[in-house]
This record gives structure tokens, sequence and C-alpha cells, in this order.
């Protein structure tokens, strides 16, 4: 018996120490915060743009969030300067908002992206610009995560005077280890309605806005062939320990 009571005994640490412990995962939970950050813009065309990576709650006239603004234009209503952007307000960047609390599995918010169209001139065609998110789970950084944003500025006339927005470039899952497990950080993407649904893509009327939230969820990563391979074989071993003892 106590041959039997070691492989087992075996076993369980083997599938401990790879993470088999389901208790442990289900009870897993990952607080954090989230800074965005605009970057590397590029433009086809003659351009206006400006960026302020304000996204950490930092005091002075600048709002707490980070944007990207590009082109030039008057409002006439409010006889002020305007222009085209992109923000954002990551969760817990700063009191306003808090951070994210959520499971293993749990979708959940990184924060809000807002996306203004406005008509304007000097908006440099087609331009690309880097979107980084700077991700924390339980004190643990997560970056890097970084998408690439392609925007195509179309003419401020004709049948179809809409912009288009699209990720051209998405961030991979990122894993880490936490309390002797490895999990997999996943942003699942942008949505507009709750996260029934993800897109990659917008078009967008002049002189209008839409906002979408970015969602992700935290998974355990799958355990290797190799590992399943050597529990088979240490249970295998257990079995015939078993039936040799009976014939004996």
């Amino acid at each position: 018996m106590n041959g039997k009571r070691g492989i087992l005994a075996m076993a369980m640490g083997v599938m401990t120490g790879l993470g088999m412990t389901g208790a442990v995962q289900a009870a897993s939970l990952f607080d954090g915060s989230v800074v965005g950050s605009f970057g590397n813009a590029t433009f086809t065309d003659p351009h206006f743009d400006y960026t302020h990576n304000n996204d950490t709650g930092a005091s002075g006239s600048l709002p707490p969030i980070a944007s990207f603004n590009w082109g030039i234009g008057i409002d006439y209503r409010r006889l002020q300067l305007v222009s085209s952007s992109f923000t954002f307000d990551g969760v817990g960047s700063d009191a306003a908002i808090p951070g994210y609390s959520a499971g293993v599995g749990d979708q959940f918010v990184l924060g809000t992206f807002t996306y203004t169209n406005n008509m304007t001139y000097f908006s440099g065609g087609v331009v690309h610009v880097d979107f980084d998110l700077n991700v924390t789970a339980n004190g643990q950084s997560l970056s890097p995560l970084s998408y690439t944003i392609m925007i195509d500025n179309t003419p401020n006339s004709g049948p179809n005077p809409a912009d288009y927005a699209e990720l051209v470039g998405t961030p991979g899952p990122v894993s880490f280890s936490h309390g002797g497990l490895d999990y997999g950080f996943e942003i699942l993407g942008f949505s507009r309605d709750g996260g029934a649904s993800f897109e990659t893509y917008t078009y967008l009327d002049e002189s209008a806005t839409t906002q979408a939230d970015i969602y992700a969820r935290i998974t355990v990563v799958p355990l290797p062939a190799a590992a399943w391979l050597l529990i088979s074989g240490i249970m295998v071993l257990g079995a015939g320990f078993r039936r040799r003892r009976h014939l004996i």
C-alpha cells in the first residue's frame, strides 16, 4: 500500500505543479489597471496633429485621458477650432474610474475608446497610429499590448464623406504566472454592444462620434501534451503495481 500511495502522491504532485488544481484556478481573482497611449503616427498627405498621453490622472488643464488628434477645422456654431480624434480612458488609470476585478474566464472591460470625426483640413490622407495598452494584473505588468489603427480620411464632399477606421494590427495573447500557475491574458476586441460582438473597423460620418469598450479575458494555459503523457505514464505504473500486488 505504501508504494501505491507513493505513486498516487507523485501523480498529484505533478498535476499540482503543472497547474492542475481546479479549485485554485476557479478561485483565482485578478485586479488591475489599464493606461493607454498613442504614438508613431504616419501620414500620406500634409497634416496637422498632436498627441496627449495623459491617461494617468495627472493634474493640470488636460483631461485624464490619452488622445490623438489630427486635422484642423472650425466649429462655426461654437466659434472654436476642432480636430478629429481618438481618445482612451483606461480603468483604474485615475480615481474617477475603478480598476477591473475578474476571475478566470470572465470577460471584463479595459477602458473606453472614443472616435470623433470632424470636418477638417490637413488631415493627412491615410493615417496609421499605434495604440498601446499598459495592463497590470495583481501588480504584474502584462505589456506590451499594442494595436495599429488605420484611418482613411475621405474628402469632405461627394457621395461618401464618411471616414473609415480599421485595426490593421492587434495584440496577441500574453502569458504570465501567478501563485505558481500559468495564465494567458487575451484582448477580445472593441465592442459597442456590451461584449456580445466585436469589430475591427467602423465608418463614421462627419461631425459624428462613436464609443466602444475594449474587452479582455484571463484564461488558464492548457497543459502541454508532454505533461499529459507523463501523468498517464505515472497512472499506468500505479495500475500495474496494484495488479502485481494482487497476483502475489
